[in-house]
């Protein structure tokens, strides 16, 4: 199967690699196949497609799709193709999403995660975090007023930080389409601190802050919760608070 039979006016999300378990580490399939092929019955706009990168044109096919991000994950595709993708992505301005374990470096490479998982069309509440589980914790206790998260992006921790979100942040969430912004800081990792303000200074949308790790490093908390009030940014200390916030938006 050539890799353009995989996608359709849909897709938005090109994944290239080879251990989707990385991706989707929530769910349990058999297989790399019964996972791609599970994607499409479920009509996420992700697609896996090293395995159908056979060419160059199908590099070139794939691009012309115009996809809204393209991810590295842990790849074997040879460097040819690596370099042949990331040179066309560029010249056709497509952002680039990738772990360092991918093997691939650049200063045009924005490192971090996403859970597709999350991408359900109901409220329309952006959650962005770098716990992976956090967003669940919050999807289940929103789940008794019938309300969810429709967007989710995880930020990577350890050698996986977001480095940079400036122009990219569209290409993986669509804040303008949101409600509200929930942003998950733990106090051991918060690049997000700086997301935050970003958000409200650009995207002039609600935003709640939530904040854990304050029993670890009391002051470091303290400060920051104080900052975010000042500056007029909700600030939830635990996730019933996030819900009282969020009927004030909803």
């Amino acid at each position: 199967m050539k890799a353009l039979e995989l996608l359709n006016e849909r897709s938005k999300i090109i994944y290239i690699g080879n251990r989707a378990k990385e991706i989707y580490s929530d769910l349990r399939y058999e297989s790399y196949e019964s996972l791609v092929k599970s994607l499409l019955f479920k009509r996420y706009d992700m697609w896996f497609i090293e395995n159908y990168i056979k060419n160059e044109n199908d590099i070139l096919e794939i691009i012309d799709t115009k996809p809204k991000i393209i991810i590295f994950g842990d790849t074997n595709l040879n460097e040819l193709y690596k370099r042949k993708i990331i040179q066309y992505a560029n010249f056709k301005n497509v952002p680039l999403l990738g772990p360092k374990s991918s093997g691939i470096y650049s200063d045009k490479f924005y490192f971090g995660r996403i859970n597709p998982v999350f991408f359900k069309n109901k409220t329309g509440i952006c959650v962005i975090s770098s716990n992976q589980f956090i967003p669940y914790m919050i999807e289940k206790e929103l789940s008794w007023y019938d309300w969810g998260i429709s967007q989710c992006i995880t930020i990577g921790s350890g050698d996986g930080l977001l480095s940079s979100y400036e122009g990219v942040l569209d290409s993986i969430v669509d804040i303008n389409s949101c409600i509200g912004v929930i942003i998950h800081i733990d106090l051991n990792n918060y690049i997000e601190s700086s997301i935050a303000n970003y958000i409200k200074n650009n995207y002039h949308k609600p935003i709640i802050v939530f904040v854990t790790g304050r029993s670890e490093f009391p002051e470091k908390g303290y400060k920051l919760v104080k900052f975010f009030r000042d500056v007029d940014i909700d600030v939830a200390l635990d996730i019933g608070e996030i819900v009282k916030m969020l009927k004030k938006i909803i």
